[in-house]
């Protein structure tokens, strides 16, 4: 009944087999090859970056304005539109009204704030009317000039009204 029991006090060994060696050189060739590749994408990073930095301009003391700050460009649009805004138009429209009678229409009005000058197509039916709203704008306090700069009979409009572009030069405030 009593059985010696088998107790080794001294531990074993691991022995590391043919597959396990193979395991830890094929781990250790996997970890080089990673460790080549990520060099060489930080060689072709650090090579892009400077070719990028060679094709861009170092910044200029405009390039590193504040984000609110204006740009020349947006400075520009906003003084064009100030302009715009700025336009006599009561002496414009005042000129236009007095000037104007029922025989002609008024199809466009564009002005130009760098030549003070607004550009109207008009239509009438007669050449008379034409040339009478011209005469009438000339005379037109604020108005400088008045031209007419071309005229073609609209034959595929019924009545084949006569339509006509004049330019008129407003006179600028000093």
């Amino acid at each position: 009944m009593n059985r010696p029991l088998p107790i080794d006090f001294a531990q074993r060994r691991w022995r590391i087999t043919a597959a396990g060696w193979l395991l830890l050189a094929l781990g250790v060739v996997v970890v080089a090859a990673w460790i080549e590749r990520a060099s060489e994408l930080r060689r072709k990073i650090v090579q892009a970056t400077s070719e990028l930095s060679a094709l861009h301009p170092p910044a200029t003391r405009e390039d590193r304005k504040a984000p609110g700050a204006i740009t020349r460009e947006r400075a520009r649009s906003v003084n064009d539109a100030i302009r715009r805004l700025n336009l006599p138009w009561e002496t414009i429209f005042a000129a236009l009204n007095a000037a104007s009678t029922p025989q002609v229409a008024l199809l466009s009005l564009e002005p130009d704030v760098a030549a003070s000058v607004m550009h109207l197509m008009v239509e009438t039916r007669s050449t008379e009317a034409m040339l009478a709203l011209q005469h009438r704008l000339e005379a037109q306090p604020g108005i400088v000039s008045a031209a007419i700069l071309r005229h073609e009979m609209r034959s595929d409009s019924p009545g084949a009204p006569l339509r006509f572009w004049i330019e008129a030069r407003w006179e600028t405030p000093r």
